[in-house]
Formats: structure tokens, C-alpha cells, sequence
């Protein structure tokens, strides 16, 4: 389809919904951008965001879709970290990918949902922190979990949709390189829910880490098993 008759196209769908407001409770842009969604990306990074189709209503698709700018922001500041210490997942490493809107596993059957980052990354070398698991997230928080955290604030500062309640940050890491077949056989996870109001909070330097982390939902994981738990079975839509 070119992109004048993409453009026609969803100007008709969009005047058509404004016709019929109650179809699928759905505004004329969120309808527009589901079904030509390409009108509406920016950047190609499709195999790290969360694909719409995948939402299991038809709600959480007018969202993702709404603010899928707000995910790609996301994803360009992930380029900022070496590519060969940090790299989100893809659709095809996990059920989610590596940016979507997610629900809260502490908080089943909730229809509230968080904007979150899923990375693979590498242990920093030459820390103060221990070589202990407790020591391993701090210097993994320490390298990478400040700068994701305050991409995710801004761009949640941006999102006043009620449903989205916060941040997750999930960081796969090991000392073995991102490329390493074993990476996710020798790896440990962290994952974080945090509330948007802390999220921002820590944002402005006004919350300490420690306190973030009292104020969210943090569960760990070990090994391959786990992983793969992790990766195909946790984290829902």
C-alpha cells in the first residue's frame, strides 16, 4: 500500500470511529494505529518491543499501540550502553521480548500493567561490590539500572493512562559474554516492579535505591532452569 493511500485510509478508519465512539471503546487514533500501525512507528525495532497482537485484550492493543513512540524512546536509550555488555531481548529469546507493557506477577489476575525493560547484560569487572549475588546486583544496578530506570520514568511521566502503574526493570546477567551460548545456563535474574510514583521520585534524586527497591516487587532467579521459567512463562501480557 503506498503511503498516500495508507494515509487516506487512516483518515477514513479515523472518521469512522468518531462516527461509532463506543466501537470497542476505542478512540479514532488508538483504532487507526492497530490496524495500520506502520503509519504511526518511527524507528525499526520491532524485534525488541512487545508485538500489539500479542496483548490478550483488546484494551492493552490500543495502548501499546497508543504509546508506542513512548516504548521506542525506550529502546533508543538502551543504545547508549556497549552493545557487548547490554542488549535487550528479542521476541525470539523471550514470550515478551524486551519493551512491552506487562502485568505484575505479584499481582495476579490484576489488570493493571507496568512499562518495562528486559535486558541480557553483562557483570561489570573491577567493582567494590562482593562476588556474592547480593553484590552482583548492586554492581549490575550500579552500571545499567539507573540510567533504565530514569528512561523508564520519563517516558511514564508521559503515559497518563490509569492502567499503567509503573516500571519493570528484569536484567538477566552473568560474567560469561552476551554471546556466549551458555550465557542464560550460568546466569542469575533480578525483577523489579516499581510503582510509578517512587519510579519518578528516584528520577528527580529525591528516593534512594534501597528505598526503591522497598517500595517494589523484586524477585530473583538461578540457573538454566530458571531461565528459561523466566523467559517463556513469568512475565504475562
Amino acid at each position: 500500500m503506498s503511503k498516500i493511500k495508507t494515509l487516506h485510509a487512516v483518515l477514513a478508519l479515523g472518521l469512522w470511529a468518531s462516527v461509532f465512539p463506543g466501537l470497542l471503546g476505542l478512540g479514532p487514533q488508538a483504532l487507526a494505529i492497530i490496524i495500520y500501525p506502520q503509519a504511526y512507528s518511527t524507528t525499526s525495532v520491532p524485534e525488541v518491543i512487545t508485538p500489539v497482537s500479542l496483548y490478550s485484550n483488546v484494551r492493552m492493543k490500543s495502548v501499546a499501540a497508543l504509546y508506542r513512540l513512548n516504548q521506542e524512546h525506550v529502546v533508543k536509550a538502551a543504545e547508549q550502553f556497549p552493545p557487548d555488555s547490554f542488549r535487550l531481548l528479542t521476541t525470539a529469546e523471550s514470550s515478551v521480548g524486551g519493551v512491552g507493557f506487562w502485568m505484575n506477577p505479584a499481582q495476579f489476575g490484576n489488570p493493571d500493567r507496568y512499562l518495562g525493560v528486559f535486558a541480557k547484560v553483562v557483570v561489570p569487572g573491577n567493582t567494590p561490590f562482593r562476588n556474592d549475588q547480593p553484590g552482583r546486583v548492586a554492581a549490575v544496578m550500579d552500571r545499567y539500572g539507573k540510567p533504565a530506570l530514569e528512561a523508564l520514568a520519563k517516558e511514564l511521566s508521559m503515559i497518563p493512562d490509569p492502567g499503567i502503574k509503573g516500571g519493570a526493570l528484569i536484567f538477566v546477567f552473568s560474567r560469561e559474554p552476551l554471546s556466549s551460548p551458555s550465557f542464560f545456563d550460568n546466569a542469575e535474574a533480578m525483577v523489579l516492579y516499581i510503582p510509578k510514583p517512587d519510579l519518578i521520585t528516584f528520577s528527580q534524586y529525591r528516593l534512594t535505591l534501597q528505598a526503591l527497591f522497598n517500595q517494589s516487587d523484586l524477585f530473583m532467579f538461578e540457573g538454566a532452569d530458571q531461565m528459561q521459567t523466566l523467559t517463556r512463562l513469568f512475565i504475562q501480557l
